[in-house]
């Protein structure tokens, strides 16, 4: 018979890393610049079409009952 593996949160106990403490050096989080991303309109397009097709004549018989 094959035990599984015991983890700290088996047993409801959570050993927080050193790097929660130490964060002085911590570059990975800083604010990044926010720049709006705009598709271009062909490829608008497209996407509309294919949105079109698959919910209209491509559509499946299972479709709505998975969304």
């Amino acid at each position: 018979m094959m035990r599984s593996p015991v983890t700290p949160m088996a047993f409801n106990v959570l050993n927080e890393g050193s790097w929660r403490r130490n964060n002085d050096d911590m570059t990975s989080l800083l604010p990044i610049r926010n720049i709006p991303r705009r598709s271009p309109a062909h490829l608008n397009a497209i996407r509309d079409e294919l949105a079109d097709y698959f919910t209209k004549e491509g559509k499946v018989s299972w479709q709505d009952r998975c969304s």
